[in-house]
């Protein structure tokens, strides 16, 4: 007890001690009216603060609770208890960095309490820092060695870090440490799937659902290793009983979503998009899902892309300079079979190109013989991270050609498949094409585009309600039409292939300065790749090319914005990986 509790009265102190008794037993009731009763006598009494704010906390009136507890910590700013438990309840509020001082504040008191590092590492968890989390709850396990509950979050800590193998033996001493943890064994399976481990996920997240049935993480984590092992009734099933124990689950309402989309139920996908982005309006992956179903055709970019002039150019110039007769190609993303052409005619000793579509792979394979190159080029049908070295490819490669670059730069995967492809199939150090990519972007403001996104009036009719049902993000491949650009170009993201082994979802605000006046109705984004030291290729909206797969990406905001120089816009840029959005957030001067 703080030291002023040394002054209470003998009555006070015995009410105390008889209320304390009670909320241990379990009787909230007559513990909360024996705490008031000592305030009532002694309103500075920072014990019976801090034990009703305890009380207000477990009965989830997390408000009070607080306020409690900072009169607590007015009267002894040094008590430890209640800093501890301050920091819970502004975890509970969603205040992750009030939480991460109070327990700071806490273990300059005692830094041996194994509890306030756990929670401190938690507390880092929800900011996304996750190297600080580990490191909080690996100081909290040189305390306790094995307390479950710290070795399943570190596992947590390291599977965002992208460490599954670590991830895995952290959640696999949780449960030995704890057999009945049905959280673990769902982290664990949820690691196994992403280890391609997939039978062993299933049955891990079976055990999790045995003991705890309403779990509705593990259904959602049984549906995703369903749907990778190619049995989307099953994942269906799963991800439908994720939404009815948890109708509030947008993650599982997407994912139910994205089951749907690709087997052809399509009004299905979007309803379920839809209620994913009504719960979670700032999930990038519900408006990137929902709009990838609204926007879901055939893709008729092969044609234009194997006519790109430019871009033929920056890869025969960046393969020239990396192919010698002792190299070994791996192409992600076979398409015509162009590149891995390109780089068997330069002298490379062996190139091995992966498609995933077989319809393509086979062509791919009829056109490389036509060419007279099967003796050098190894077309396989399968995804990267299908492919093994001994079986697929000779050796590790020592170059990496890929044009699995979106509009956005990320939508066809590519980042996933360069991590793969570095931790599995390459040499350490091998030659990457294109070395790094960047996601640029401008505000526009131009009419011509505008015309292609919305609608306003049209022959005096008010058509504006259609703009509802309209996909905010739009592809236009239109080099005639003047984007009317207001700013100038800024870059949301650079992904540096060449020497970084992960890319994690980010999110970041960038200020962009007003470069011309006008009616602002969204953001033109573009990309720039690096393909080596020297070789660059940028398709700018001015940029006029008779042939391209690449397109400017145009973002519609809910409402045009007027804007004059001198003025910031606000952008939030976001990816999950697999592609981009953009957020307006207003304006500075």
């Amino acid at each position: 007890m703080p030291d002023q509790e040394r002054s209470l009265v003998p009555a006070a102190a015995e009410n105390l001690r008889k209320a304390i008794a009670l909320h241990q037993a379990g009787d909230l009731g007559r513990a909360e009216q024996g705490y008031r009763a000592v305030l009532a006598a002694q309103p500075d009494s920072a014990d019976a603060l801090h034990y009703l704010g305890l009380l207000e906390a477990q009965r989830g009136r997390f408000p009070d609770a607080l306020s409690l507890l900072d009169r607590a910590l007015v009267v002894a700013p040094r008590y430890f208890d209640a800093l501890v438990c301050r920091g819970n309840v502004q975890g509970a509020l969603g205040r992750p960095r009030d939480a991460l001082a109070s327990y700071e504040a806490a273990l300059a008191i005692n830094g041996d309490s194994p509890i306030v590092h756990f929670n401190l590492g938690n507390a880092y968890q929800l900011l996304g820092r996750a190297e600080d989390a580990l490191a909080s709850y690996d100081r909290a396990l040189v305390l306790e060695p094995n307390e479950p509950d710290a070795l399943n979050n570190r596992g947590n800590a390291l599977f965002d870090l992208h460490r599954f193998e670590e991830a895995l033996a952290s959640y696999e001493r949780a449960i030995a440490a704890r057999r009945d943890f049905p959280e673990a064994l769902n982290n664990r399976g949820n690691t196994l799937r992403e280890l391609n481990r997939p039978q062993d996920a299933l049955a891990s997240c079976k055990q999790a659902l045995a003991l705890r049935p309403d779990f509705a993480e593990a259904h959602n984590n049984l549906g995703n290793i369903l749907k990778k092992l190619n049995r989307p009734d099953e994942a269906i099933a799963s991800f439908r009983k994720a939404v009815t124990l948890e109708p509030r689950f947008a993650e599982a309402h997407s994912n139910l979503g994205n089951v749907l989309r690709d087997h052809g139920r399509l009004d299905e996908a979007v309803a379920s998009y839809r209620r994913a982005v009504e719960l979670a309006p700032g999930s990038i992956d519900a408006n990137i899902n929902l709009s990838v179903a609204q926007l879901r055709a055939v893709p008729g970019w092969h044609l234009s892309m194997m006519n790109d002039a430019e871009r033929n150019e920056a890869y025969v110039a960046a393969l020239t300079a990396a192919v010698t007769k002792e190299t070994d190609v791996l192409e992600i993303g076979t398409g015509s079979g162009l590149l891995a052409m390109i780089a068997a005619r330069l002298g490379a000793r062996q190139v091995v190109t992966c498609e995933a579509v077989s319809l393509i792979a086979e062509t791919a394979r009829k056109i490389v013989a036509a060419n007279g190159l099967q003796s050098s080029i190894k077309v396989v049908p399968k995804v990267s991270t299908d492919l093994a070295v001994g079986a697929d490819l000779p050796r590790r490669a020592n170059v990496l050609v890929s044009e699995i670059l979106a509009s956005e730069l990320l939508g066809e995967g590519v980042l996933a498949s360069i991590e793969d492809a570095k931790r599995r199939l390459l040499e350490p150090g091998a030659k990457i094409i294109p070395a790094a990519g960047s996601v640029v972007f401008a505000l526009f403001g131009g009419e011509e585009v505008r015309k292609n996104i919305m609608v306003d009036e049209v022959l005096g009719f008010d058509l504006s309600a259609f703009n509802a049902i309209a996909s905010p993000k739009r592809y236009i491949n239109r080099h005639d039409l003047d984007a009317g650009l207001l700013t100038d170009t800024a870059e949301a993201f650079e992904f540096d292939f060449a020497r970084r082994d992960y890319f994690p979802p980010e999110s970041r605000t960038v200020r962009v300065p007003i470069a011309a006046a006008g009616r602002c109705y969204g953001v033109a984004q573009w990309i720039r790749l690096r393909l080596d030291d020297r070789v660059s290729f940028e398709n700018h909206p001015s940029m006029k090319t008779p042939a391209t797969s690449w397109q400017t990406c145009f973002y519609r905001f809910p409402k045009p914005v007027d804007v004059r120089p001198g003025q910031t816009a606000i952008v939030r840029a976001a990816h999950n990986r697999t592609a981009v959005w953009f957020f307006f957030e207003g304006l500075e001067g």
